[in-house]
């Protein structure tokens, strides 16, 4: 007599992570597939952000090596989804590297641990990328708060702008977190101070900004032999650190006397502490 073999049925039950498949032979647990969640990349070279998943599309954004992204899908025709600063856009897939393991846990931030607030101190044009050839993407005004990323390039650095990402030039940033301007007592003529009485003023900005003393007073000799009222009649630049007008009024001290030899150093200071040292002639 021949019986007819019939297959066992299989009753699938899913539960967290796993698929219990119950056989005849007893029972079998099963990984189940992981969806696709949002993930944090590493620029591992300069890549730019594209609007759409082609070589073609427009350029949203330069980012450049060593920045955090957000890997926000599975990668498509040698394309990944990716987020910064809340540009969303695509990437080449060769220049983002995931990274595993110690990354969960950390909110997926594509922000940089550095990024901290700031503010425009005039007009600011936000660019796609790190130079003035880059195309504007939107103007920030000036006294608008800006998030810093701490990513900088040449004399340019990263920021967001509310839904906006791009880079602006670095000189016309001010951290919010940076010393306030130091309020300067001004009793006497201090256009009338001697060399040897200016000298405690250049240490007490440069103290005051995390400077180098040593250094300011080097530059302050160089650009005018610490006569507070020296005049560059050819330069268009005036006081100890040889200030140009527009140059002065960029600084938290425009309100005081360009050749106030106690304001001159306090504001050089500032330039000094927010990367503004190149400015000078003397170095």
């Amino acid at each position: 007599m021949v019986r007819r073999l019939v297959h066992p049925r299989i009753l699938r039950l899913t539960l967290t992570g796993w698929t219990v498949c119950i056989l005849a032979c007893g029972i079998l647990l099963l990984p189940q597939p992981v969806l696709a969640q949002d993930r944090t990349g590493i620029a591992t070279k300069n890549l730019d952000l594209w609007e759409q998943r082609s070589k073609e599309a427009e350029v949203l954004l330069s980012v450049p090596a060593g920045t955090r992204l957000k890997v926000t899908g599975r990668a498509r025709k040698g394309f990944y989804p990716v987020s910064f600063g809340g540009e969303k856009g695509w990437a080449l897939t060769g220049s983002v590297a995931i990274t595993v393991g110690s990354e969960r846990g950390r909110g997926n931030d594509e922000r940089p641990e550095r990024s901290l607030r700031g503010f425009a101190t005039e007009d600011l044009n936000l660019r796609t990328g790190p130079s003035t050839r880059d195309r504007v993407r939107a103007v920030i005004p000036s006294g608008r708060d800006v998030e810093l990323t701490g990513i900088e390039d040449g004399g340019f650095v990263a920021v967001t702008y509310g839904s906006e990402a791009g880079w602006v030039a670095k000189e016309y940033v001010r951290p919010e977190d940076e010393p306030a301007p130091e309020r300067l007592t001004l009793r006497g003529n201090p256009r009338h101070l001697t060399p040897d009485e200016i000298v405690p003023y250049i240490y007490a900005a440069a103290d005051y900004y995390g400077q180098p003393r040593e250094d300011m007073l080097r530059v302050a000799q160089c650009e005018s032999d610490l006569v507070p009222m020296a005049v560059n009649e050819e330069g268009g630049s005036y006081g100890v650190f040889q200030f140009k007008t527009g140059t002065w009024l960029s600084t938290p001290y425009a309100d005081y006397d360009i050749f106030d030899p106690r304001a001159s150093a306090y504001a050089a200071a500032w330039m000094w502490s927010v990367g503004r040292r190149n400015e000078w002639v003397c170095q």
